[in-house]
């Protein structure tokens, strides 16, 4: 006697159950992975953008300075109060 379409063996039931369970484990894992990638890119992302920043603050901190009077005088020079 074939067993009919409705019915179905225990081997057959074990072996999807095993294969589910399998897949599930796996998909369990990919998502954790999938997780810790995008904090680690988020963190490297965050870095890079502050190191960018500092790096600008850096550079507009060396350009020149054109002074339009100089004097290489040290002494103070004392005036009256204007009344």
């Amino acid at each position: 006697m074939e067993p009919t379409s409705q019915e179905t063996s225990p081997s057959f039931t074990h072996q999807y159950r095993n294969k589910v369970q399998g897949c599930k484990s796996q998909m369990m894992i990919y998502t954790a992975l999938l997780v810790l990638e995008i904090t680690c890119t988020l963190v490297l992302a965050r870095f890079t953008l502050s190191l960018y920043r500092l790096l600008q603050r850096r550079e507009s901190k060396n350009q020149r300075v054109e002074l339009t009077r100089f004097s290489y005088r040290r002494e103070v020079i004392l005036r009256p109060l204007q009344r």
